[in-house]
């Protein structure tokens, strides 16, 4: 959920719907899909990696607190 308050990670939301919405207007339906899912498949990418990294500290930090405890 972090990602969704990254305001770029909103604007390029915003810009894949626009662009589907003017793609299917423009292109008609299956062309038009083209440059929004386009946006939306590397949104998907970036909400991975940073999810992936994101746990990865958290379970370093753990591990650290955890180590200094004992």
């Amino acid at each position: 959920m972090e990602n969704f308050n990254d305001p770029i990670n909103v604007i390029l939301i915003g810009a894949a719907i626009v662009s589907l919405i003017i793609g299917v207007i423009k292109e008609g339906f299956p062309e038009g899909l083209t440059e929004g899912v386009s946006i939306m498949i590397a949104l998907v990418i970036i909400f991975v990696v940073n999810s992936a990294n994101n746990y990865a500290s958290e379970r370093q930090l753990a591990d650290m607190v955890m180590s200094a405890d004992v």
